[in-house]
C-alpha cells in the first residue's frame, strides 16, 4: 500500500533513478517507462545521444519484458511488441546520431577526420536516414539537416559524388543557419563537376542473394530479396551475416546440440587449377584474404538452400526466410552461427540466427541488446575506452 506514495515522493524529489524502481515494485510500469521517456528526451535536449540512446533501449527491453506470450500476443502484448520496435529504432538512431553531431558541431574534428572516420559518418549517416524511415514520430533532437550536412560532405571526401549530390539538393530544401549557406553552394558546385556515381566498394551487397544495393536506402532490406542488413555498431557497416531459422519443430536446444556435433563435409571440391587465387575483401579496417573458399562455400547445402530461396523469392513481394531442417543445420558449426537470444527479458519470445558467409571475418553479438560489432573494433574500444560500446 505503500509502494506508491513512496514512488511519487522519489519522483517529486528529482530521484528519478530510485522513483522508476519504486514504480516497478508497485507494479505501475507505465509510471517508470513514463519516467524514462522523460530522461531519454532530457538527456537528447542536451546533446549526451548515446546517454539517450541507452534509456531508449531500456524502455524497449521493459515492454519486451511485459509481453506474456510472444507466440500467441493478445492486444496488451501486441501493444507493449510494437512499444518495443518503436524504442528499439529510436535507440538504433540516437546511437550513430552522435557521431554525426559532434563532427557538424566541432569543426577541429571535422578537418582531422581520417578516411576510415569519414567512413564511418557516411555508414551512420545512412544508416539512421534509412532507419528513420520506420519510426512514426519524428525523434527529439536529432537535425536532418545535420544529417545530410555530414552525409555530404564526407560522400565528396570518399568519391560518393553521386550521394554527395542527393544530399546537397536535400539541403537545398531546408532551413540553414546563415554561415553555412555560402560554403554549401560551393561544395556543391564542385560537386557537380565530379561523375555522377558513387564507388563501387561503398554499395551496400547483400549477403542473402549477392545483389549490390544502392547507397541510399529506404528501409534496412535489400531491394531484391528483402533481407534486412545487419550492421556494426562501431563502424555501422553492414556484416557478413545472412539469417535462417530451424524448421519448424526444433527446438533452440536441439539447434544448439545440431552445431556442436560432429561435421562431416558434403561440400562438392573444386577441381584442381579451378581456383580463382586470392580474394580480398576489407570490413572497417579489417583487409580478410580468402584463398580457394568461394567454390567450397557455394556448393554447402547451406547456400544450396540459400539460392533455392532466393530464385523462389523473385517471385514474391514478401520476404521468405531460409528454414533449415536437422540435415543442413548439422553441417554448421557454432564458430560461424550467431544467436540473437533475448528469452531472459521475454521467455517465448523468438531466437534470431545467422550465419556468417565470411567466416574470416571475426564478429560479436551484445548479449544484453543482440547488437553486432566487429570482433576486432569491438575490443579495440573497450582497451580504450574500458567500457563496452
Amino acid at each position: 500500500m505503500m509502494k506508491l506514495p513512496f514512488a511519487e515522493w522519489l519522483e517529486k524529489n528529482d530521484r528519478f533513478e530510485e522513483a522508476m524502481v519504486a514504480f516497478k515494485d508497485a507494479q505501475r510500469f507505465d509510471r517508470s517507462m513514463r519516467i524514462m521517456q522523460r530522461l531519454a528526451a532530457n538527456v537528447a535536449a542536451q546533446h549526451r545521444f548515446k546517454e539517450s540512446s541507452n534509456f531508449y533501449w531500456l524502455l524497449a527491453r521493459e515492454n519486451l519484458s511485459l509481453i506474456k506470450d510472444y507466440t500467441r500476443m493478445d492486444a496488451a502484448d501486441l501493444n507493449h511488441y510494437e512499444m518495443y520496435l518503436e524504442f528499439s529504432d529510436l535507440a538504433d538512431v540516437y546511437y550513430p546520431y552522435q557521431i554525426i553531431h559532434s563532427f557538424i558541431e566541432e569543426p577541429a574534428q571535422a578537418s582531422a577526420a581520417s578516411q576510415s572516420q569519414m567512413i564511418q559518418i557516411f555508414n551512420a549517416a545512412r544508416f539512421i536516414l534509412s532507419k528513420l524511415d520506420k519510426i512514426r514520430s519524428s525523434p527529439n533532437s536529432i537535425s536532418l539537416t545535420f544529417v545530410y550536412l555530414a552525409l555530404a560532405k564526407v560522400s565528396s571526401n570518399i568519391g560518393a559524388f553521386k550521394t554527395a549530390r542527393s544530399a546537397y539538393e536535400k539541403l537545398y530544401g531546408m532551413k540553414l543557419n546563415a554561415d553555412w549557406i555560402e560554403q554549401i553552394e560551393l561544395n556543391s558546385l564542385q560537386t557537380r563537376s565530379k561523375p555522377f556515381s558513387d564507388r563501387e566498394s561503398l554499395q551496400m551487397m547483400c549477403n542473402r542473394c549477392a545483389t549490390p544495393n544502392p547507397v541510399l536506402l529506404s528501409g534496412e532490406a535489400c531491394t531484391q530479396c528483402l533481407h534486412t542488413f545487419v550492421r556494426s555498431f562501431i563502424s555501422f557497416e553492414s556484416l557478413p551475416l545472412c539469417e535462417f531459422k530451424p524448421m519448424k519443430g526444433i527446438s533452440h536446444r536441439r539447434a544448439l546440440e545440431l552445431f556442436y556435433s560432429e561435421k562431416v563435409k558434403t561440400g562438392k571440391k573444386a577441381k584442381r587449377g579451378e581456383e580463382d587465387g586470392w580474394t580480398e575483401t576489407r570490413y572497417g579496417n579489417e583487409q580478410v584474404l580468402t584463398i580457394g573458399q568461394q567454390e567450397g562455400d557455394e556448393s554447402s547445402p547451406f547456400f544450396d538452400k540459400v539460392n533455392e530461396v532466393c530464385e523462389t523469392q523473385l517471385t514474391s513481394s514478401e520476404y521468405i526466410p531460409i528454414v533449415l531442417g536437422e540435415d543442413i543445420l548439422q553441417t554448421l558449426t557454432i564458430d560461424e552461427v550467431y544467436i540473437v537470444d533475448l528469452t531472459k527479458y521475454c521467455k517465448t519470445f523468438e531466437v534470431k540466427y545467422y550465419k556468417n558467409t565470411i567466416p574470416d571475418v571475426a564478429l560479436h553479438v551484445c548479449e544484453n541488446c543482440g547488437r553486432f560489432f566487429l570482433l576486432v573494433s569491438f575490443l579495440l574500444h573497450i582497451c580504450l575506452l574500458y567500457t563496452s560500446p
